[in-house]
């Protein structure tokens, strides 16, 4: 029955392959911003999330301790496709791009890493993208400690779900007692659920 079955292999594809794939979509969805400096962000973005995800792959090996650590395009993928979760017309700047860029490459990467070593590392390297790539001078201190870099479309509560956003979060703080909002909203309809955020 060996004849009936059929073997398919399929390599990684190459960095240069990714760039150019990602940056046609990229390029695309910028077309629409009204900001050259915002459109001139299409190849910073591509060559900045490939060459991340092939330096993670090479330095953050899965091990049995860290057995999840395994990496691929879906992982890049990820990263562009919450990126056009905005839309390019309500991008104000470059930085706010910017930020996005990092947000979810944070929340694909980042938030898989179960230790300090290895979060420092991926951070630092945040930072050295930021500086090379976007030509921003923003350091760990800024990106990391005076301000928590989040997305999201769940700050303005009522809002039916084609008039949400996905846009910055301004003040962070406040998210605590927004889901605290929310899970009230969720109890008076439904069976109690007791959560705690923080």
């Amino acid at each position: 029955f060996v004849r009936h079955h059929a073997c398919l292999s399929m390599p990684q594809p190459s960095a240069e392959a990714m760039k150019q794939i990602f940056t046609t979509i990229i390029s695309g969805y910028l077309s629409s911003a009204g900001s050259k400096d915002i459109q001139a962000l299409d190849k910073p973005i591509v060559d900045s999330t490939v060459d991340l995800f092939f330096n993670v792959m090479r330095d953050l090996k899965p091990i049995p301790a860290k057995a999840h650590y395994t990496f691929n395009l879906r992982d890049v993928s990820k990263v562009v496709q919450g990126i056009l979760m905005v839309k390019a017309s309500h991008l104000p700047d470059k930085e706010t791009l910017a930020k996005l860029w990092c947000h979810e490459v944070m929340r694909v990467f980042y938030d898989r890493l179960i230790d300090d070593a290895d979060r420092s590392y991926f951070t630092s390297m945040l930072v050295d993208f930021i500086k090379a790539g976007f030509k921003l001078p923003w350091t760990y201190e800024e990106m990391f400690v005076d301000e928590k870099i989040i997305f999201g479309d769940y700050m303005k509560m009522g809002l039916a779900q084609d008039e949400r956003r996905y846009e910055l979060v301004p003040q962070t703080d406040k998210i605590p007692t927004v889901f605290g909002d929310y899970l009230d909203e969720y109890n008076m309809t439904n069976k109690e659920m007791k959560l705690v955020f923080f």
